[in-house]
Formats: C-alpha cells, structure tokens, sequence
C-alpha cells in the first residue's frame, strides 16, 4: 500500500465514504502511479458506488498514462500486476510491464502460458528475469506456442546457465547448489511413456520396420570412430548412450541437450534419428550440420528436405543438395533455388551424384542464357 499520506488515510479502516469516492473518482491530488494503486485497492472497497467509481476511473486511463505508470520504476508490482491482468496492453506498454522491477514472479509464470508471439518474445529474451525467476524457464519451456527460434533461445539460455537441470522442470536457485540428478543410463522407459513418446515422433513410414529394434536394442547403433574423432568431447556422452536401450535414447533423442542429439541423429534406428528432429531445443544451426552429414540416414534427410520451415534456410537447402546421401527426388526440387554461383560449384563438385550435377549445369546454363538475352535486348 503506498505511503502516501492522502491515500493512506483513504485506505484506512473507518475512513469516511467521502474520501474514499473522492479517492475513486480520481479527485485527489496524487502522483498518476500512486492513484492507481488506490484505485486497485478500492475495486474491493464494501461500498458499491466506491467500487464502481475507482473501476470507471481504472476503464478511462489513456494509453499515455499507462506509459506514464509502467516507466516509473519504483510503480507498485500489485498496479503492473493488474495491468497485465485487466488490458490487453500492446507492443510497447507490454514490454514495459513485462520488464518492470516490481511485476510478481506468480504474474510471469501465468503469462508464460499466453500465445501471443509478442509476449512470448519478451518473455524469452529478458535473461536477467529468467536468471532470477527459478520457475519461469521452466514454464516457458513446456509452453507449446512457442516458435522454433524461442525454443533455440531457451535451449542456449538453459545450457549456458543452467546445464545441470531439464528442460520443463522447475530449476534450482541460481545462488544456490544445483539438486537436480542426471537420469541414470538404465532408467526404466515405460510401455505408456514408450507410446507418449511415439506419438511425439509422429507417423513415420518406417516407423513398423524400425519399432522391433527400437524396444530390443541393447546399445548405441553408431559407429564411434569418426565421431569422436570429430569432437573428442563427445566422448563421455557417447559412452553413456552406449550403455542406453532404445527406448531410453529415444527419451534422449526427445529430450536431450545438444551433444546428445548431435550423435543420436546418426543412430541406425531411423526412429532415434527422427526423434532428434523433432526436439523442441534444435536449432537451425544444427539442422544446417546435420544437412551435410553424410553418415545421416537417407530417410532423416528426406525428413529435414520436406521441412516447409527449414527449407526456409538458405543454408540448410544448400548443403542438403550438396550432401550426395541427399534422396534425388528431394535435392532436384530445391536445385532451382540455389544462387547461380551455387549451381555452378556443384556443376564441378564431383561428389555429388550426376544426375544432380547435370541439372545444375542445366539450370546454370539457362540462367546464362536469359542474362545474355537481357543484355542483349539493353
């Protein structure tokens, strides 16, 4: 309650009904922010005309006095509390309230289910909240309006600061020990957690041929010398993989940080290999390496190939027609986006299969050929 002595007389028990309508009617000579405060206060005041006043006087504040209450830091968290509660606040009022000093931990973790894009993407980049609110993270987390690159956001967030907690679970305080414990390599995968995990996966066309290996497998399906060689660092990740079954490193492919998923997208399990595609922390840099892996299933390139968003990625599309693993069919339908400079190295890449070097030469000559044309026509 603010200190203010007008309004601490008006707030106080006994106070008379006057004061308390001249309070709700906006009649007193206060800042904007300390009235507010009052007014919120009053909303519950047992007399009714009180009640109905401070609200009409809450209803009539202009955009501008908004901005006015939200850019004082020292404004009470209970007034951006009912901002955020009561308005539908746009870009920038929404941006001010979401990053006050004072709004209540209990406010973010609510807001943190919303889906509107705007208040997700101010939610997610303001790190200096997220460090000290040990929930909201967590909330953010299991939020599934959230777009690709405020999952990739979390994700780094979450493994620069917190490496030690999951992705989803509240975390520990950021001053304190972390207590969270590493899921043992033999944690039992239920058949009902088998089958919520599936269905995250979603309908794959291989998904019957793979399913039996998937339950009986008793060990990593990857080859390890060319990994490890590539990332030495690897290694004790790779070796708790190893000790893994199916079913546990699909929970990882599902699940897990970045060193996991940059080996289990090579498992020979095409369904582990999917579940990496579709961990809500990949980002599209690893979309991008993944693409010219050529230790990659062709199936799991045909996957990040009919991927409407990735294909958006210039990079990702270039280095999947490169990839000579790429399916034909999927490398000859992005061809025609390449930049000429493109099309004409991998005329000369004898890597790639003919048949995808041919076309190129094919779309890099007719775009010779309507350069010259225009030219000529000037």
């Amino acid at each position: 309650m603010s200190s203010h002595p007008l309004i601490t007389r008006a707030l106080s028990p006994g106070a008379p009904v006057s004061l308390r309508l001249a309070t709700a009617r906006g009649r007193v000579p206060v800042p904007r922010s300390v009235l507010l405060s009052a007014l919120i206060h009053l909303l519950s005041d047992p007399d009714g005309v009180v009640r109905d006043a401070a609200q009409q006087s809450i209803s009539k504040l202009t955009e501008t006095e908004i901005f006015e209450i939200l850019s004082e830091r020292t404004t009470e968290g209970m007034v951006v509390d009912h901002l955020l509660a009561s308005r539908r606040l746009e870009r920038e009022l929404l941006s001010l309230a979401l990053t006050h000093p004072e709004v209540s931990d209990e406010t973010l973790n609510e807001i943190a289910r919303s889906d509107r894009t705007e208040v997700l993407d101010i939610l997610v980049s303001n790190q200096e909240r997220l460090m000290r609110s040990p929930n909201l993270l967590a909330r953010l987390e299991t939020n599934p309006a959230l777009s690709r690159l405020q999952r990739s956001l979390l994700a780094d967030f979450r493994e620069q600061f917190f490496p030690q907690e999951r992705p989803g679970e509240p975390l520990s305080s950021p001053t304190g020990p972390s207590t969270a414990v590493s899921e043992p390599a033999g944690e039992i995968v239920t058949e009902k957690e088998l089958a919520s995990l599936l269905r995250e996966v979603g309908d794959l066309p291989f998904l019957s041929m793979d399913l039996g290996d998937l339950i009986e497998s008793d060990g990593l399906n990857v080859d390890d010398n060319d990994l490890l060689a590539s990332d030495a660092s690897l290694e004790g990740v790779w070796k708790r993989l190893q000790r893994m079954g199916g079913r546990q490193r699909l929970k990882e492919a599902l699940r897990g940080g970045r060193e996991e998923r940059s080996i289990l997208v090579r498992d020979r399990n095409r369904i582990i290999a999917a579940g990496v595609l579709k961990n809500p922390r990949l980002t599209d840099m690893e979309v991008e390496s993944f693409a010219s892996h050529r230790s990659l299933h062709e199936d799991i390139l045909r996957i990040i190939g009919q991927s409407r968003e990735w294909m958006r990625c210039y990079p990702i599309v270039l280095k999947l027609v490169r990839n000579p693993k790429t399916p034909a069919g999927i490398a000859l339908n992005h061809l025609p986006r390449l930049q000429t400079r493109d099309l004409q190295n991998l005329v000369r890449d004898h890597n790639v299969p003919e048949a995808i070097r041919r076309m190129a030469r094919r779309q890099s000559d007719a775009r010779e050929k309507k350069v010259s044309f225009t030219r000529g026509k000037l």
